[in-house]
């Protein structure tokens, strides 16, 4: 797959989120296929997007996302630092914008599922298991769009079960240290 030169020296400054050269790879790929797909950003879409539907495999492309080694946490941070880095002014402030959300999950073998608040719960039951993720994004106005927005943000899931117990508030993100969102600024001394 050839790639455009300004594309593939942006993609290569994710590499150090990447353990293995293949997985780097299979990344490029379906960022490629992500940002040239018009229709659903599926798995197949990503593919298909990048006109490699025929060559890579779905299952393969499905492992990416559940098996291959790579750190997530590293990826969204070099995406906050390219976002600092390239799309702030010099004098503007860094605005980050959070939320979580209850992806709800059932089952004695899912990773991290907790019984916690669902705020977006409709009626009286408010409590539901599953894995709360928490987004943090840095929000930018670009020349072209009339509003702000969010280009990107740095995700993780919340911790467990210690959530539960009585008179505990607050949440622990698991994988990801609250400070380093805003340190990602640090490129340019803010």
């Amino acid at each position: 797959m050839i790639l455009p030169a300004s594309w593939a020296a942006l993609l290569e400054l994710f590499r150090p989120a990447f353990r293995r050269r293949g997985t780097f790879t299979l990344f490029t790929v379906l960022a490629s296929g992500l940002v040239a797909q018009t229709g659903r950003r599926t798995v197949v879409g990503m593919l298909s997007g990048a006109r490699m539907a025929g060559t890579i495999s779905f299952h393969a492309a499905c492992r990416f996302f559940s098996q291959a080694v790579w750190d997530v946490d590293r990826l969204g941070l070099i995406a906050a630092r390219l976002i600092v880095e390239r799309l702030l002014g010099e004098n503007e402030p860094i605005i980050v914008v959070v939320d979580d959300t209850l992806f709800k999950r059932w089952g004695r073998q899912v990773h991290h599922a907790f019984w916690t608040h669902d705020g977006a719960a409709q009626g009286g039951k408010k409590i539901a298991r599953g894995n709360r993720w928490v987004v943090a994004g840095i929000v930018v106005r670009l020349p072209w769009c009339t509003a702000p927005g969010v280009p990107a943000g740095v995700v993780s899931v919340v911790g467990g079960q210690e959530h539960c117990q009585p008179g505990r508030t607050g949440r622990r993100v698991a994988g990801a240290d609250r400070g380093r969102v805003p340190a990602a600024a640090g490129a340019r001394g803010r």
